[in-house]
């Protein structure tokens, strides 16, 4: 079956309550014979359901759109696989994340808008810090053509520093921390980071107590910190529509696996 002959069976395995396509599990029927799907039978406690499983094993035959499809998005969605896509969507609709702006877009559009926000986009993360003093605010840098926003907020009497650290496309990434004492730059702490999440990922911010680091630093009064940004290598094919089926990878090093076992054999 062809794109187009997919979505016309599609359209008509709908949710009974929320409209959306069954794309969650569990799929559950009413009593009545509406399906629903396993989002809003978690929502609905009252009711008594009976699971569809033979009706799961043919929705993970198919692919569904994306809820951003009228947006732009082309990607095809599997049965139970959707909020993870979801969550990485850049046709999702966001607003911009500065002070006092209201500004509603697609996120795949909000780093040219966030460019015209010069007080907040700088050329790399990287803040300078009084220890003293309290900080709450907010930049962004563009690193290898993918835009990252860092929420931090820094508190002097804790010397606590939280912040958080979004790519706006999603691009597998990690970041790494250094701390430098800003008037003497070679006194500097190397910490590593972690991962950066998707933008619309639910996730707590990072929470740094530098009390520990300050002697490192020769107890500086003011802190650089510096964020390193890598991205890791994305395999070609996980770009492409899902639909396409892997390189046969697997199959030529069994291949190879084999040929040498039977050079093996014959050197024996």
């Amino acid at each position: 079956m062809n794109v187009e002959e997919i979505d016309s069976v599609i359209e008509h395995l709908r949710c009974a309550t929320c409209k959306r396509y069954l794309m969650w599990p569990p799929i559950m029927q009413k009593p009545h014979g509406d399906n629903i799907c396993g989002r809003c039978a978690l929502k609905d406690t009252n009711e008594v359901f009976i699971r569809q499983m033979t009706l799961e094993e043919i929705l993970r035959k198919l692919s569904f759109p994306c809820k951003n499809e009228s947006h732009g998005c082309k990607r095809r969605l599997h049965f139970g696989k959707v909020d993870r896509h979801e969550m990485r969507c850049v046709y999702n609709s966001t607003v911009c994340p500065a002070m006092d702006c209201a500004v509603s877009d697609l996120l795949i559009n909000l780093p040219q808008h966030l460019s015209e926000h010069a007080e907040i986009m700088k050329a790399q993360l990287k803040i300078d810090i009084e220890i003293a003093r309290d900080y709450k605010e907010m930049i962004g840098a563009t690193i290898n053509g993918v835009t990252y926003m860092m929420q931090y907020e820094y508190n002097a009497a804790e010397k606590m520093l939280c912040f958080d650290i979004r790519g706006l496309c999603y691009k597998k990434a990690k970041y790494y921390l250094s701390l430098r004492n800003t008037a003497f730059p070679n006194s500097c702490v190397s910490i590593r980071g972690g991962t950066v999440p998707p933008y619309f990922q639910i996730r707590p911010r990072v929470n740094l107590c530098i009390t520990k680091y300050l002697p490192a630093l020769e107890d500086s009064n003011v802190v650089t910190f510096a964020f390193v940004i890598k991205s890791r290598q994305v395999n070609k094919h996980t770009q492409t529509d899902p639909l396409i089926p892997p390189p046969l990878i697997v199959r030529r090093r069994l291949r190879v696996d084999i040929m040498l076992m039977h050079f093996h054999r014959n050197a024996n």
